[in-house]
């Protein structure tokens, strides 16, 4: 298990064994999807069976197992499914779209009379604006706001908790991943029932229009 750049050594073995690698990782089965189709294969086509997620044990010491995004399917996470999709629905995310153009703008502002050094700071006030208006009504002005330095300090702690091998409590891949809730075969290739499923986001993902212009 690679301990660092593993979206690249992941998309590099990918040359050799191809877009669909599993790994036999601490006992458990961890699948890599390595391309943008093979993603929507396992998530999207197959949701039924990959919608599950994998237990945890530090994210939940840390206080974040009542979240959706670490929740394993059942009860529990049926009812904050509903709830999450009541109020984003395609209806209501249609009143979320004057706010959103007006923070694109001043990240455009913010960008353009700035200097490089500081684009990442922007960029990531602009996306932890956008969510703590929808979540808390509240708009991030300044860069000594206490949402922002919250965000900062979230996000410091997941990624010294998150990556691989980080951790002796639990195994962690990169990103949040699927897990099989029952046994399947993809292209000749047995998926486990339990493997851990996540795709490899930097080569999974198509290219933006930021990218290609």
């Amino acid at each position: 298990m690679p301990s660092a750049d593993s979206p690249l050594i992941f998309h590099q073995w990918s040359k050799i064994y191809g877009p669909v690698m599993h790994l036999k990782v601490l006992g458990r089965s961890m699948i890599i999807l390595d391309t943008y189709q093979a993603a929507v294969d396992f998530l999207d086509k197959r949701g039924l069976i990959y919608s599950d997620r994998p237990k945890f044990t530090l994210y939940e010491l840390l206080g974040w197992q009542p979240s959706l995004t670490f929740l394993q399917y059942g009860k529990q996470f049926n009812i904050q499914r509903q709830m999450h999709q009541t109020y984003l629905s395609h209806h209501k995310v249609e009143d979320f779209k004057a706010m959103q153009t007006q923070e694109a703008r001043t990240l455009v502002r913010n960008l353009l009379e700035s200097t490089p050094e500081r684009y990442e700071k922007f960029l990531s006030r602009f996306a932890t604006g956008i969510i703590t208006q929808i979540v808390a009504g509240h708009r991030i002005t300044s860069d000594a706001d206490p949402y922002l330095h919250m965000s900062n300090m979230i996000y410091e702690a997941m990624s010294k908790t998150g990556p691989p091998g980080s951790s002796p409590l639990d195994f962690f891949p990169l990103c949040v991943p699927h897990r099989a809730v029952e046994d399947d075969i993809y292209h000749g290739m047995l998926i486990p029932k339990g493997s851990l499923v996540f795709a490899n986001i930097k080569f999974s993902c198509t290219a933006s229009f930021a990218s290609l212009h």
